[in-house]
């Protein structure tokens, strides 16, 4: 309840653009950036790698192609809140659940999140990961206005897209070889008469 309410005023914030705070929606009708100018800026490319547990997940916008390869629509918010740059907290909603990475995350130590995007101003992104020598999240938020600097980070996104859709098809891949074909269940259910 207490990580509802927190991510409920960084959203108002980002809204209410107080330059602290800054949001990035992402759903099936398009990406949006929140705070960051004067009014909610649509931009091309949004695109969110997000590992939760054993679970991990690709959802977002690239050159305003749609990319999602679960068929479950799925609605992200990513809040950033910047008011104490000593302490950054990123807050994501996936479908309403939300998932808070502060540098105390202790629940999150298998967790990151990678959210990059870019638009004709400029480009950023957003890290979430746990290093286990500084026992902290790590939380950088890095901006891109130059075009090298853009390019590095979207070649960074999507090599991570890249390596989620192998694991997830291994994933899905060993799933398939752990379930018993059909013959050999006709086979254990002949021998077990």
């Amino acid at each position: 309840m207490k990580e509802l309410k927190q991510f409920e005023e960084v959203l108002q914030r980002s809204v209410d653009q107080t330059k602290d705070c800054f949001c990035i929606k992402i759903e099936k009708e398009g990406a949006q950036v929140i705070g960051l100018s004067q009014q909610a800026k649509t931009v091309p490319t949004a695109i969110l790698t997000l590992k939760l547990g054993d679970s991990f997940f690709t959802t977002g916008w690239i050159d305003q192609e749609y990319y999602q390869p679960s068929s479950e629509p799925i609605q992200i918010i990513v809040a950033v809140d910047l008011r104490k740059q000593s302490n950054q907290k990123i807050y994501v909603s996936v479908n309403d659940q939300i998932f808070k990475f502060g540098a105390r995350s202790t629940d999150r130590f298998d967790d990151s999140l990678s959210l990059f995007w870019e638009s004709e101003l400029g480009a950023g992104m957003v890290i979430c990961q746990y290093d286990a020598t500084s026992e902290e999240m790590i939380r950088c938020i890095v901006s891109a206005p130059s075009d090298g600097l853009r390019k590095f980070l979207k070649a960074d996104i999507i090599q991570k897209i890249n390596l989620y859709s192998q694991l997830a098809k291994r994933r899905e891949e060993k799933k398939q070889s752990d379930l018993p074909n059909d013959k050999e269940v006709k086979n254990e259910s002949i021998e077990a008469r």
